[in-house]
């Protein structure tokens, strides 16, 4: 593999890539590694692939009306992480839903920027919760430089009757920097 100057377009670096068979480490000659796995399980703690989990039932966080909540958070350290996340709501039997919203936010009771929010604004009146619904966030990307908090937070808008959420947050390791290792395995840390 080689880089190249992008003004002079002189070659900058030029190693081998290898992966280990069995460690899974891709290396450079020379270089660094990125620990990862060459299986089927997940990546160790701090290695691209970690995966970390949130999950609360649908019960466990009671709703306002109209207001944004919480209904559950999950901490991270730092790095990449790619992050999927699905609200999990409960209601009594004539509980009916006007507005349902979900997004991941790295803000406590705060909902996520537009385009990290999910929108169903018809009227969804449901004759009972005899299965609780569930409502996806969009897929979310954070850059963390220190330990954050992931929080998948809701806003609905309902009436005759009561409403709680629960749900699951799953994150992914997609890189780890240290003060030694940059991201990509031809960069250099400053």
């Amino acid at each position: 593999m080689a880089r190249f100057d992008s003004n002079t377009g002189k070659i900058l670096q030029s190693s081998q890539i290898t992966l280990g068979d069995s460690d899974g480490k891709l290396s450079r000659t020379g270089g660094i590694s990125i620990e990862g796995t060459n299986t089927n399980n997940s990546g160790c703690t701090g290695c691209v692939g970690e995966i970390l989990t949130a999950l609360a039932g649908a019960s466990s966080v009671a709703l306002t009306s109209g207001s944004s909540k919480t209904c559950v958070s999950l901490p991270v350290t730092e790095g990449d992480w790619d992050i999927v996340a699905t609200v999990t709501l409960n209601g009594a039997a004539l509980t009916t839903i006007g507005f349902m919203d979900a997004s991941v936010s790295t803000a406590t009771d705060t909902r996520g920027i537009p385009s990290n929010t999910t929108y169903f604004g018809n009227s969804l009146p449901f004759a009972s919760f005899s299965s609780n619904i569930g409502i996806a966030a969009p897929a979310y990307k954070l850059q963390a430089g220190t330990t954050a908090t992931i929080n998948l937070v809701g806003t609905f808008t309902f009436g005759a009757s009561t409403l709680t959420c629960g749900g699951q947050i799953i994150a992914r390791r997609a890189c780890y920097v240290t003060p030694r290792m940059a991201c990509h395995p031809l960069d250099s840390a400053t």
